[in-house]
């Protein structure tokens, strides 16, 4: 009889455990459209996987989230894109780890002054 109730405890034990590390990665991992994954932090950067992601990165509208000082960013593919970061009124002031992948940026019909695939960044205080 004690052998069967130490089982059912370690199998209670065991699942509990299971279903909390299910919530935590889905918690990390979940994303919608138009969102990148991560969460901004220095342990949970934002991860950029594609295009796409940086798109969504290099949008204006979405500066306070992604440009923000004090949020972290990591590029995880090299990729090609036709967008740069950070405007004169709106500059990015996040950290960004390039995780020694490569962007290439095409763009068309734009006369910039830069040597980044940054507009314009504020250095850190």
């Amino acid at each position: 009889m004690r052998k069967l109730i130490v089982n059912k405890r370690f199998i209670i034990v065991f699942l509990v455990l299971i279903m909390t590390s299910l919530a935590y990665g889905q918690d990390v991992d979940s994303r919608t459209d138009g969102e990148i994954s991560g969460k901004g932090t220095e342990y949970f950067p934002y991860i950029i996987e594609d295009a796409d992601d940086w798109e969504t990165f290099a949008n204006e509208s979405n500066a306070a989230t992604y440009w923000a000082s004090g949020v972290y960013v990591r590029m995880d593919a090299s990729i090609f894109v036709t967008s740069i970061v950070g405007t004169s009124s709106n500059p990015y002031k996040g950290n960004f780890d390039g995780n020694w992948n490569t962007l290439e940026v095409t763009l068309t019909g734009k006369r910039l002054i830069m040597s980044l695939h940054f507009r314009m960044l504020r250095a850190r205080q």
